[in-house]
């Protein structure tokens, strides 16, 4: 955030990316996406243990993605979302995610 608040640049903007959050990251995916509110138009969601960046389906990990759509969904500026989990089948396990739990957003 306070890089492209410097830079001061309206092209220069973050993809973030929950996984490697989860992983790499001192804060919580959570606490991310609160510090990087309104210079976040995208994200790439996977999921992983906080180990290693295993690019897991949606819920196949232990993200909280509960949290994470709710979080996203109270941006001022909607996100576009890659879902960065390998092969179609783990696209369709994580949408199938979504779509059980009630965490697909409207958009």
């Amino acid at each position: 955030r306070n890089i492209v608040e410097r830079t001061n640049d309206s092209r220069l903007r973050v993809c973030w990316d929950c996984g490697h959050s989860n992983v790499f990251g001192e804060l919580t995916p959570s606490e991310w996406i609160q510090r990087l509110a309104g210079v976040t138009p995208y994200a790439h969601w996977n999921d992983n243990f906080g180990d290693r960046d295993s690019e897991l389906p949606l819920g196949e990990g232990n993200i909280d993605w509960g949290e994470i759509v709710q979080l996203s969904s109270q941006l001022s500026e909607p996100q576009l979302v890659v879902l960065e989990v390998g092969l179609i089948d783990n696209v369709k396990r994580s949408l199938d995610f979504l779509s059980q739990n009630g965490l697909l957003m409207a958009g």
